[in-house]
């Protein structure tokens, strides 16, 4: 009988995180079973194609958040007795834990993470994989305080930079891997550690066969950048301008779409317009 592994994600399925989509769909197709985890419920009604095509179960933690729900606290609480009336002792180490943890205390993460451990011990899950180094190791890490249970990592972005690096460092010292999509993220996260716990470098993957660069009959050819993401500082935008620029001085011809939407909107517009790129981008919102 193959392992069950538990997936924790904190929104899930979430439009713009087609790159977690993406793994879950290739660690399925690979012959892993997953059962996926997530600690809210997604705000949005509409989901990517693929999703229909996870097989994974999907459970809900209970939530208190955004608003108070008395059932859902109740079977927060439940849980929690649940874990205490099997092994108070493990109990008690996992409050300790909590409460000297440098970080600030949120009891409804603590909540959550002895619900966790709960659900994973009733379905026998005994490995856990944490996508984002912040809330959701916080709640894997906390499961692992009441269970045992071990868990990886997979750190993204500003859940490194803008986490508290003590914290970052106990948390990938009691994982058993970490994984990280850029080698800039994995040289940053190995100064900072001071564990043995092996830090790989993991690109997101992409399924090609999804893509054709063969032109439709009739069709320019003239290729298409295509471009996807939020209008902010760190998507990047105005490198990808200054490149189109350069491309356009050595007379290559393209064209470039943008997909996204954001607060730097008319920054990018006004940069397209003083590069002269007007007639080459088409920003679709």
């Amino acid at each position: 009988m193959r392992p069950l592994i538990g997936f924790l994600l904190k929104t899930y399925p979430k439009l713009s995180e087609t790159f977690i989509l993406n793994e879950i769909l290739e660690l399925e197709k690979q012959g892993l079973d997953l059962h996926i985890f997530s600690l809210r419920r997604p705000p949005q009604r509409r989901t990517h194609p693929g999703v229909e095509q996870v097989k994974a179960p999907v459970t809900y933690l209970p939530t208190l958040l955004p608003e108070h729900d008395p059932v859902q606290e109740k079977d927060l609480l439940d849980a929690h007795l649940a874990l205490f009336h099997k092994d108070n002792a493990a109990y008690f180490q996992a409050l300790r834990f909590y409460l000297e943890r440098t970080e600030t205390r949120r009891l409804h993460e603590f909540l959550q993470g002895g619900y966790l451990a709960w659900k994973l011990q009733q379905l026998g899950i005994t490995h856990l994989h944490a996508h984002f180094a912040n809330v959701p190791t916080a709640t894997a890490e906390i499961a692992q305080a009441f269970s045992s249970i071990s868990y990886s990592i997979t750190a993204h972005a500003k859940d490194i930079y803008l986490n508290d690096n003590a914290a970052l460092d106990r948390r990938m010292a009691k994982a058993e891997f970490v994984l990280t999509c850029t080698d800039y993220n994995r040289q940053y996260l190995e100064q900072i550690s001071t564990s043995r716990t092996p830090i790989h470098l993991a690109y997101h993957g992409l399924d090609v066969e999804r893509f054709s660069s063969k032109p439709k009959p009739q069709q320019s050819v003239v290729p298409m950048i295509l471009s996807v993401g939020r209008f902010c500082e760190k998507k990047g935008f105005p490198y990808l301008l200054k490149a189109c620029y350069l491309v356009k001085q050595v007379g290559i011809p393209f064209r470039c779409t943008i997909v996204g939407y954001g607060p730097l909107e008319d920054s990018i517009r006004q940069q397209i317009n003083e590069l002269e790129l007007d007639d080459l981008f088409t920003l679709v919102g």
